[in-house]
């Protein structure tokens, strides 16, 4: 079975609560108001520890098909000891694997490269611990994000991730009383009729 471009909105409700990186200019919003054109799953194991995680890239603003040299992530939800494993499994064993010169098996400039623009500001990565929740609406589902509370060993796990990655960690704290977000990135045909 080939695989697919993007998961589907209840495979990531499935997910529990994952480390969300997104880019945007506005700190307070997730998604962007921008189409997810395709993901794919990345792992890599270096220093300090083991990271897995999926790329999801934007649609050009053309419209046009985009070249894997040209795509870049908007947004990454990495795996978190809170996360379901087996969800998480089910889900990244339909997406294609990063080829390698997607993620960390960059040369050496490259890597260097990343991590002076993630020093700009406006080309910083954002951190947010999230539950994803699918929601019916007209024949489609629509993806809601909530922060997520996470366990003492979560947090300490997404702090990490967020410092390799120069990003901003944005925690919540009270995440039971935090606004829904919608991520119409991943608004999706329902893959039965929905029925409010």
């Amino acid at each position: 079975m080939p695989p697919r471009p993007l998961p589907d909105a209840m495979q990531l409700a499935a997910l529990g609560s994952v480390l969300c990186l997104y880019r945007d200019d506005d700190a307070t919003t997730v998604h962007g108001g921008w189409a997810a054109a395709h993901a794919d799953v990345h792992a890599c194991v270096d220093a300090s520890g083991a990271r897995e995680w999926v790329s999801v890239h934007g649609a050009p603003a053309n419209g046009l098909p985009s070249s894997p040299a040209a795509r870049h992530d908007r947004m990454r939800l990495y795996l978190l000891p809170d996360t379901d494993f087996l969800a998480w499994e089910r889900m990244t064993a339909t997406l294609a694997p990063a080829t390698e010169r997607d993620h960390s098996a960059a040369p050496l400039h490259a890597r260097l490269f990343t991590r002076l623009a993630a020093s700009v500001r406006r080309m910083r990565w954002r951190a947010l611990p999230l539950r994803l929740l699918a929601q019916p609406h007209a024949d489609r589902w629509r993806l809601t994000a909530l922060p997520a509370a996470l366990s003492p060993l979560g947090h300490r796990v997404a702090t990490h991730i967020a410092r390799c990655e120069g990003a901003d960690f944005l925690s919540c704290p009270d995440p039971e009383r935090s606004p829904a977000v919608l991520l119409d990135a991943f608004e999706t045909p329902a893959p039965f009729p929905v029925h409010t």
